[in-house]
């Protein structure tokens, strides 16, 4: 195809793509149009040694851009707790996921974090201790405890609100709003991949898990 070709077909996929969703931004159809047309783009391409050396150095990439990026979370969640009641960002999220859960056992709360049991247990034992908390036996069975977040910790945790707010502000808030709304969905679509494996995974050691992963992508 020429390059009057190739034209040719982007603006009617946009035209396409804006009759479908009225007030689109350009950035939103180029992203749309990428996530749709990228598979299908590397199934033509599979066979050729270059795309595939691409391919494995863009994920590096984004490994390493994840890492940086946590790394700075990081920072900026120590400074935006400095002043607040809760130690930590990990004590805000185990309230939060406990509020949003209701009353749940520990262990679903630790998963649910993707916590080690150890260190998920040392965070809920000093929420309990500090009165953010109270654990109580599972009617259900007898050899667990849910957690219930007192009035205590709504408090605090609400108080964190706006901290945690800022850092994320500070973190994210360069993008435009267009941008955010990419990003997230893509992201969006990691989480719904990974939690939906998860459970099938979490007990093998890294070639299972490489293995598992590598053959599902393989088969889209």
């Amino acid at each position: 195809m020429t390059d009057m070709d190739n034209m040719v077909e982007l603006i009617t996929h946009y035209r396409a793509y804006a009759r479908e969703n009225i007030g689109c931004s350009v950035e939103e159809f180029c992203a749309a149009y990428l996530e749709t047309h990228s598979h299908k783009h590397q199934s033509a391409v599979s066979d050729q040694e270059e795309p595939r050396q691409m391919n494995q150095i863009v994920s590096m990439q984004l490994g390493r851009l994840f890492g940086k990026l946590w790394r700075y979370v990081s920072i900026y969640s120590k400074k935006a707790f400095e002043h607040q009641d809760l130690r930590n960002f990990d004590e805000w999220l185990y309230l939060k996921v406990t509020m949003m859960m209701g009353n749940p056992r520990k262990s679903d709360v630790i998963q649910q974090l993707l916590s080690e049991f150890p260190t998920g247990i040392e965070i809920i034992n000093r929420l309990v201790h500090n009165g953010y908390m109270t654990e109580m036996p599972d009617a259900q069975d007898k050899r667990s405890k849910r957690l219930q977040v007192t009035d205590k910790g709504q408090t605090v945790a609400q108080q964190a609100d706006i901290a945690v707010f800022s850092m994320v502000t500070i973190v994210f808030d360069y993008l435009s709003d267009s941008e955010k709304q990419s990003l997230q969905r893509i992201l969006q679509k990691l989480e719904t991949f990974h939690d939906g494996h998860y459970i099938h995974t979490k007990s093998m050691d890294f070639e299972g898990l490489h293995g598992f992963v590598k053959g599902i992508i393989e088969q889209k």
